[in-house]
Formats: structure tokens, sequence, C-alpha cells
């Protein structure tokens, strides 16, 4: 079962959109006061769910669950291509380490069959 498929275009060196074709409602907080996160350590990297998209310096806001909406989309400026190229890169090592260690995830009775790693293809991003 996938957790979540983006589709992520470059408009130019330093900007991008991000399309979120699908995301687990496990990553996305159900009521107005939950608050639903993973914190990567090893990358200084968190994701988590609240309101609306937004990007941080070392994280990805996701949607609510009220609030979301296949293909939904959100378009991302950095300082510089070096800049985007280390957020991308901690947000793909941050999903991958996700995707083993999310306490929902562990528990689910298929984890055991699940893709050990973020499959990516042209401008599409699965886990």
């Amino acid at each position: 079962m996938n957790k979540i498929i983006l589709k992520i275009e470059f408009l130019s060196d330093k900007s991008l959109s991000m399309t979120f074709l699908y995301i687990d409602k496990r990553l996305m907080t159900q009521k107005e006061h939950d608050f639903v996160y993973f914190n990567s350590d090893a990358y200084d990297f968190v994701i988590y769910s609240r309101k609306g998209i937004k990007r941080g310096i070392n994280s990805l806001r996701l949607p609510g669950g009220d609030r979301y909406e296949k293909n939904m989309k959100a378009y991302f400026e950095f300082i510089d291509e070096h800049d985007m190229y280390n957020w991308l890169k901690k947000f793909h090592r941050t999903l991958e380490e996700l995707n083993n260690k999310y306490t929902p995830f562990v528990k689910d009775i298929n984890y055991s069959k699940r893709p050990k790693k973020l499959m990516m293809s042209g401008e599409y991003w699965v886990l």
C-alpha cells in the first residue's frame, strides 16, 4: 500500500511545484488539535501535518486530513539551486526513514511486504 505519491516538477533552477497525488491518512492530522509528525535526527528534517502545506528550512508540513484534496499543488522557492538540492535530499532520505520507522507503518500488518525504498520515476516519487 502506498504511503505518499508526489509529482515534482522543476520550474527553474531554484523553484519547483509539488503535486500531492496521494497521502496516506496516517500521515495527516484528522482532528483540529491533533499533531502528526515524524522527525529524522539523522537528517535534521521533520515531516508533519497541520492545517495547510508549507515548506520550512528543514521541514515539510502536509495538509490536515480535512484540508487534503487529491492533486493538491504547492510551489516552493529556494535561495538557489544548492539550497533546493539539499532540501530535496533531506526530504527524500526522511521519507525513506519514515517508511521504515514511523510507528503506525511499523504496526501495519503489511509492514514486511512494503517497498524498502522510495521509488523515483521521472518526476514521480512513490513510497
